[in-house]
């Protein structure tokens, strides 16, 4: 048995088994950065999940009886994960850097899978979660968001004249498609509008979200949304979003034929 089935039992399956994981190192960076949230030992720790030799464990619900040997994980297998939560249509995924840590949150002996950190980043970005909490309220607390830094907000100012209507090139087709498949996935999502806004001149395609509730969360949701849409997709115009939780918006909106692109 080796030191990382001495550390962290019986319970457990692993995705990987070219070399034993080891968190120490991982462990000594996040300790490093919850003490100094600098951008420096954040890089530094991201750097580690993605690149190092760490792993991080899932709550998970395994098939079979414990063994005291780690498991491959066969390509297309399915992991019964139960620490993925909805918040505000947002997909959290809790992680830990060891099963202790796991008992801490949950207060009870479970089992988990154990997966190299670059894997779950992969896992969570082919499964539309778009954030990892790993070690929640503890001294290793770290979060792991998706890259939003292609987005950019901007209030309409009163003044500011706008016109709105029907896009002369609307997206339409498969890529119209892949748009409502993924506000499907999103629980807060009620309804969604596509349209034209000239603004200072400049002609836009708008995507105008109707939402349960509008939180930080929820908007991130939609902005996933957006950009697993556009992966890989081009169009002619800029492409914004609008949030329609303004009655006075809304009813406009609803008001452009053939506006509405999706509904819950």
């Amino acid at each position: 048995m080796g030191i990382f089935d001495k550390l962290f039992g019986t319970k457990k399956k692993i995705s990987e088994n070219n070399e034993s994981p080891d968190n120490t190192k991982l462990i000594r960076l996040l300790e490093k950065y919850g003490k100094s949230r600098t951008q420096e030992n954040y890089g530094k720790a991201i750097e580690e999940i993605m690149y190092g030799n760490s792993m991080l464990v899932l709550s998970s619900i395994n098939d079979g009886a414990a063994k005291d040997n780690w498991e491959t994980l066969e390509k297309g297998s399915t992991l019964k994960l139960t620490s993925v939560f909805d918040q505000d249509g947002l997909k959290v995924l809790g992680a830990f850097t060891s099963p202790e840590n796991l008992v801490k949150w949950t207060g009870k002996e479970t089992e988990y899978t154990a997966m190299k950190g670059k894997d779950v980043v992969d896992f969570c970005q082919a499964h539309g979660i778009d954030r990892v909490v790993i070690d929640s309220d503890l001294p290793t607390m770290f979060v792991l968001e998706r890259n939003r830094e292609n987005i950019h907000t901007e209030t309409i100012q009163e003044e500011t004249q706008v016109t709105v209507g029907t896009p002369m090139k609307p997206i339409s087709g498969n890529l119209l498609k892949k748009f409502q498949s993924n506000f499907s996935k999103v629980s807060v999502i009620k309804e969604v509008y596509h349209y034209a806004m000239v603004r200072n001149n400049e002609s836009i395609l708008m995507l105008g979200f109707v939402l349960d509730t509008y939180s930080d969360n929820s908007r991130a949701a939609c902005i996933g949304t957006v950009q697993n849409s556009m992966e890989g997709e081009k169009l002619e115009l800029p492409l914004e979003m609008f949030m329609l939780n303004d009655e006075g918006w809304l009813q406009t909106v609803k008001g452009i034929e053939d506006s509405l692109i999706y509904k819950k």
